[in-house]
């Protein structure tokens, strides 16, 4: 990097761009770094983990490397950390353990990771963190028995997770949630309770593909504080349909609901 660009605070390189072999560690005021989908080797991660004035960094995809345990514990060095993308990596138990050390941290995406539910056991000690993305991995109710002890959250997305009706019970004592995605998990009629019966500051839910059916209607039903809901393929027959359209008076919108409740809505 040549000397006038020492100054940057914020730096752009997501995309189709080679890394390998660049300095990134003059940068020492960036405090924003996007370097998603960029190829980059293992000196990439070593730079990187030189500038300690970073607060969001973003290393989702990369091209050539893949975080190992050393590259991570170059990263933990960012200890002013406050966002942190690490998706598509392959991470572990040892990986997460290690990111402890961001005590910053208050948004953080490790979707697609191959981690499994044992693995996030260490999420808890991260007591800042309020917005956590951990989709697309095989979590199962441990996992999300370990995620139910982040009770700092407001945002949860665990799509794909394959949570089932237990993984939904084990979030219960997320209280502060205000946002959760939850789709593509099998959770039935008896995740949806769990959900509308503990998560009562929820105001965004995606629960679609979900298996919910009339009985998992009738709780949602019950969640009269939400805003937005995303709720298409669930087995719901016309009753249900019209409960839920009756029932949940502060939507904001019905872009994000099956049409059937749209219609309705609009001919209570």
């Amino acid at each position: 990097m040549t000397t006038g660009l020492t100054a940057l605070l914020e730096l752009d390189l997501e995309g189709d761009n080679n890394l390998c072999g660049v300095n990134l560690a003059s940068l020492s005021k960036l405090t924003k770094l996007r370097a998603g989908h960029a190829t980059m080797d293992e000196s990439t991660i070593i730079h990187i983990g030189a500038l300690t004035a970073l607060q969001e960094l973003d290393l989702e995809m990369p091209h050539l490397v893949d975080l190992t345990d050393d590259h991570v514990s170059h990263l933990c060095r960012l200890t002013s950390l406050i966002t942190l993308s690490l998706s598509d990596h392959l991470l572990d138990a040892s990986s997460i353990a290690a990111l402890g050390s961001l005590q910053n941290l208050e948004m953080l995406d490790i979707s697609s990771t191959d981690l499994i539910g044992p693995d996030v056991v260490e999420l808890s000690k991260l007591t800042r963190l309020r917005e956590l993305t951990c989709a697309s991995n095989a979590l199962g109710a441990e996992g999300a028995s370990h995620l139910g002890k982040c009770t700092q959250l407001q945002l949860l997305n665990v799509y794909d997770s394959n949570l089932g009706p237990l993984g939904a019970a084990a979030l219960a004592p997320l209280t502060r949630l205000q946002s959760l995605y939850i789709h593509y998990n099998g959770i039935g009629a008896i995740g949806a309770m769990h959900i509308a019966s503990a998560l009562t500051a929820l105001t965004s839910l995606c629960i679609l593909r979900n298996a919910l059916g009339p009985a998992g209607a009738t709780h949602i039903a019950r969640m009269t504080q939400l805003l937005t809901l995303d709720i298409h393929d669930n087995e719901l027959d016309a009753e249900s349909l019209q409960l839920l359209a009756h029932s949940l008076p502060h939507l904001l919108s019905a872009h994000s609901l099956p049409h059937q409740l749209s219609l309705l809505q609009s001919n209570p």
